[in-house]
């Protein structure tokens, strides 16, 4: 049985580039979105990129299951999977909404997001497809994005301040 990849964590340089296009829609890159998938889940994430498993490609999935004991009024988000996806609109309104990331445990921050994205991609299967996504959607694809152009929240926040004093903390 194959080994579970581990997320990977900041200051790891992979999180730091922009990833590469895929190009290839094999059997390789459905385990990669298997494994993706694995870590998110086992992690309790609500979305991950590839380069949290330390793969340097434009492959992003994200999903949220509310559980009966949270207190949300998100709706659920089926699996989806981004390959090589690109916001090509966003709504001029912004909302600001306390983020966590993966691979900086610990570390929250309000990160500006614009409410509502129009975004080109393909699936597993190479279809380009066409989405619009709104609210907590919206706002998890953009932050999937960010990490496949090696931006993380860190990156966002505008107090560069908190940020050094949250990495220093945590570290």
């Amino acid at each position: 049985m194959k080994k579970i990849p581990s997320l990977v964590l900041a200051p790891n340089p992979v999180l730091y580039r922009r990833a590469q296009a895929i190009k290839v829609f094999d059997s390789n890159l459905q385990q990669l979105v298997d494994e993706m998938l694995l870590v998110m889940r086992q992690a309790s994430g609500m979305g991950l990129a590839a380069p949290h498993i330390g793969k340097s490609v434009r492959v992003a999935i994200v999903e949220f299951k509310p559980k009966e004991k949270d207190k949300t009024d998100h709706p659920t988000v089926p699996l989806t999977v981004l390959v090589n996806p690109k916001i090509i609109h966003h709504s001029r309104q912004v909302t600001v909404t306390e983020e966590g990331c993966l691979s900086l445990p610990k570390i929250n921050l309000e990160i500006e997001r614009f409410a509502e994205i129009e975004l080109i991609y393909q699936d597993i299967e190479g279809r380009r497809q066409r989405m619009r996504a709104q609210d907590l959607v919206s706002r998890m694809i953009q932050h999937e994005v960010d990490h496949l152009n090696g931006i993380l929240i860190t990156d966002r926040h505008v107090d560069e301040k908190k940020v050094e004093e949250l990495v220093r903390d945590k570290a």
